[in-house]
């Protein structure tokens, strides 16, 4: 129960940030769900002989978890936009994807009442810009033993100032557990950070940013918001430290896939 609360207040303080132009653009990075899973179940599970993986891209049923809903005042004016789409798939006998179909039925049980919290914070503060809320996503192209998933959140304050945050997940395609940094590359994870770390310095390179920032971020900061799909290794950035303002990183994937796994 405890945790369901912190899910809500998380959620409500980044909706309540929408309506706040001094404080939206230096919000931190909320994640809907940040579980402790094992890998166990993953490990024992691959070891069988054949293990078959799902074809989530054709089992990806994107019209089920929706919303979209508008506040409007009496004269039929828009003061605020509330739009939503998780992934969702028609997973048969598929352990695996009816598992991320609870994680992310789970998630998007909780936005209609933020989405009455929100249009009741808008309707308390007027304004002349329409406030938003929006959360779209991108089932990635990932390799077979993996679903990936690029969620984006994107938000107007009373400044008509936009922000964008992204939360990057990754899940095992043979049981349907989310897996973190440390899950994708196993005993391989410090091997792993160190080539992160040189990636995000080529990407600061290509820019001419200072590499100041990113050096100052801790290596939990660094790894907890990361995706991958066979081309590219996302990497999701907290707000207000890229130097170009920047909250997404998009890496060459190339220097990670013999480390996924730990390697083996």
């Amino acid at each position: 129960m405890k945790k369901n609360e912190n899910k809500k207040a998380c959620l409500s303080l980044l909706l309540f940030l929408l309506l706040s132009s001094s404080l939206l653009t230096g919000c931190t990075l909320v994640r809907f769900d940040d579980p402790v899973e094992s890998q166990q179940q993953t490990q024992e599970i691959e070891k069988q002989t054949t293990v078959e993986y799902p074809d989530a891209a054709a089992a990806l049923a994107a019209d089920r978890l929706v919303m979209d809903e508008r506040l409007t005042d009496d004269t039929g004016r828009v003061l605020a936009v509330y739009q939503a789409a998780f992934p969702w798939f028609t997973a048969g006998s598929s352990q695996a994807l009816q598992n991320i179909n609870a994680h992310y039925e789970n998630e998007f049980s909780y936005l209609a009442e933020d989405q009455a919290r929100f249009f009741e914070l808008v309707r308390q503060k007027p304004s002349d810009t329409v406030r938003t809320a929006i959360f779209t996503y991108e089932l990635l192209d990932a390799p077979e033993a993996y679903i990936a998933v690029l969620r984006r959140f994107e938000s107007v304050d009373t400044l008509d100032v936009s922000a964008v945050t992204y939360y990057c997940e990754v899940f095992s395609a043979a049981t349907g557990l989310q897996l973190r940094f440390s899950n994708l590359f196993g005993s391989r994870a410090a091997a792993a950070v160190e080539a992160l770390r040189s990636a995000l310095a080529d990407w600061c390179a290509q820019r001419e940013y200072d590499t100041g920032w990113a050096e100052a971020l801790s290596d939990d900061v660094l790894t907890e918001n990361v995706t991958l799909d066979n081309e590219t290794l996302y990497v999701g950035l907290p707000q207000r430290t890229a130097p170009g303002g920047e909250t997404l990183a998009e890496l060459p994937v190339e220097p990670f896939l013999d480390l996924l796994g730990g390697g083996e």
